[in-house]
């Protein structure tokens, strides 16, 4: 996906689709109007109505600015999660022991970290053939 100025993207009709699908149910579960999401966003109601509408679909800043708004996942958003909860996510003992240890390192560190766990998921999604 490129990103556009204002924080959309450009994305495949199926993408926006399934976007727009758990964005709406996310707001369900949350019994958030479109007026109310853009203010814990702090954007205009119109730039809501263009991400649920499919005329734009949000960058990766605003994605991420949506899901803790909501109480998801990106990955959730995006349809490569069926776990729309972080909550379920912390059940897990896995990821709850890389929390651990990340916590206990530097901020210097913990971007090496994180700059590591890209290029192991960048690697992945080549062998795998899909796109990042």
């Amino acid at each position: 996906m490129d990103t556009k100025e204002g924080g959309y993207t450009d994305a495949k009709s199926s993408d926006r689709k399934l976007l727009i699908k758990r964005l709406d149910q996310a707001m369900a579960d949350k019994a958030l109007t479109a007026a109310q999401l853009a203010d814990k966003l702090g954007v205009t109601r119109s730039a809501i109505s263009y991400f649920r509408s499919g005329k734009r679909q949000p960058g990766r800043v605003m994605l991420g600015r949506m899901a803790d708004a909501l109480s998801v996942t990106v990955d959730y958003l995006l349809g490569e999660s069926e776990q729309p909860d972080v909550s379920d996510l912390l059940k897990n003992r896995l990821i709850m022991q890389l929390v651990g240890y990340f916590q206990e390192l530097s901020d210097e560190d913990q971007q090496r970290v994180l700059d590591m766990v890209k290029l192991i998921w960048q690697t992945a999604n080549r062998r795998s053939g899909r796109v990042e």
